[in-house]
């Protein structure tokens, strides 16, 4: 599973760069910067929980339905850790 990040922090964190600014008025930030900058933001744990319910021969998480395998502790659609009790 991929890390889960604020969008806030990232926003934030970002807009501590600095912006350069070209003679011609484009205002633009190197790359890599932006990228060590939003390699310093903690992982977010994901506070959803859900449920599989059953649809027919198939389980689904509870929170946004697709379709899941019984192997899987998070829903690989919205993140949210699966609560495989019945």
């Amino acid at each position: 599973m991929s890390d889960l990040i604020s969008r806030d922090q990232v926003i934030e964190a970002i807009s501590k760069l600095l912006v350069k600014v070209d003679n011609l008025g484009y205002t633009w930030m190197i790359a890599g910067d932006v990228l060590k900058q939003i390699d310093t933001i903690p992982s977010a744990e994901s506070e959803q929980t859900a449920k599989f319910r059953r649809d027919g021969d198939f389980l689904r998480c509870s929170k946004c339905w697709r379709i899941v395998d019984s192997g899987y502790n998070y829903c690989p659609n919205c993140g949210a850790k699966l609560d495989w009790s019945e």
